[in-house]
């Protein structure tokens, strides 16, 4: 079924761009990234997880501040602008969470990290 989102391509562009680029550059080499969209009744939901090492307590709390990032050649602009893009023009937000390992694959610490969901929400539909 088609999902229309009402807004400028470049700024919806950047939108995508951040959280995908990211999700690519923390999985290992061959990992699997998902991206999934979904329109839901009252807004439109883009999920991207990927397969990295998931980040520190210390960077999920300050991840959205301007120039936090845990790449060594990162500016820490881009998911900065990403929620403010969205909360401005979108009625939108963002947010990133680890995945927990499943329980279920036999390891004993199931508080491990198995990669990071990110979920952006856009309250604008067309």
């Amino acid at each position: 079924f088609p999902v229309t989102i009402n807004g400028a391509e470049a700024e919806l562009r950047s939108i995508a761009h951040a959280v995908i680029c990211n999700a690519v550059e923390a999985s290992p080499p061959l990992g699997i990234i998902q991206v999934r969209l979904q329109k839901h009744e009252n807004h439109i939901e883009l999920t991207v997880s990927d397969q990295g090492q998931g980040l520190s307590a210390a960077m999920l709390a300050n991840l959205f501040q301007p120039h936090i990032s845990s790449k060594a050649e990162g500016a820490g602009m881009g998911l900065y602008l990403c929620r403010r893009l969205l909360q401005r023009y979108y009625d939108g937000d963002i947010s990133i969470q680890n995945i927990a390992k499943d329980p279920s694959d036999g390891l004993e610490n199931s508080s491990e990290v198995s990669g990071c969901l990110a979920k952006i929400t856009f309250g604008v539909l067309a």
